[in-house]
């Protein structure tokens, strides 16, 4: 048996490897992960653990394209959390691309009354250091 800090940095490293691992073969390797990882009796609890929780909250924020939850999630994680995330903020396949180009389709709605978008509210949203970066 694990020592209780032994436990909460099992799932600190387990919370680390999700978040690192998001884009890693389409996910599939998810499932079988964390039926391995609920059934090592030593374990139990890992998976329901806040920081599996919030791996598992920003990989369905990734994968449904929600940038606005992922930026969201990305302002409270911890620091560590936060640093490996950044690895999934630029870049073309990056949340801040993905947001772009759907803010964008939105205000070129056909048929529908241009948005107007301030500044920024953008750089907030993306989580850009300042205006001049937006």
């Amino acid at each position: 048996l694990l020592a209780p800090q032994g436990l909460e940095g099992l799932c600190r490293g387990l919370g680390y490897m999700l978040l690192f691992n998001m884009d890693n073969d389409d996910g599939l390797w998810l499932p079988r992960f964390l039926s391995r990882v609920a059934r090592h009796d030593s374990w139990s609890g890992a998976l329901d653990s806040e920081p599996v929780l919030f791996a598992l909250a920003v990989q369905a924020a990734r994968k449904r394209g929600d940038f606005r939850e992922f930026f969201r999630l990305l302002k409270a994680a911890p620091y560590v959390e936060a640093c490996i995330m950044h690895k999934y903020v630029f870049g073309d396949g990056g949340m801040r691309a993905l947001a772009m180009r759907s803010l964008f389709r939105s205000m070129r709605a056909p048929g529908g009354k241009a948005q107007r978008f301030g500044l920024s509210e953008l750089a907030d949203l993306l989580m850009l250091d300042d205006l001049e970066e937006a």
